[in-house]
């Protein structure tokens, strides 16, 4: 693909739906479910402290 030529592209989300059980739904509500899973899973290895942790919860807890 080039980016002189208008490319008109037609994309479907059929192959997302049946491999990985996607469906389409509230952006918010998705965004959330990321961020509650990544805390839940955080990485290993990083050097990530309780305090790191207690920073974030409190700067969730102020969003609020």
């Amino acid at each position: 693909m080039t980016g002189a030529p208008a490319q008109h592209l037609l994309i479907s989300v059929a192959r997302a739906q049946e491999l990985l059980g996607w469906a389409p739904a509230d952006p918010f509500q998705r965004v959330a479910e990321s961020v509650r899973w990544h805390l839940e899973h955080p990485p290993s290895g990083t050097g990530w402290t309780d305090a790191d942790t207690a920073a974030d919860d409190a700067a969730l807890a102020a969003a609020d």
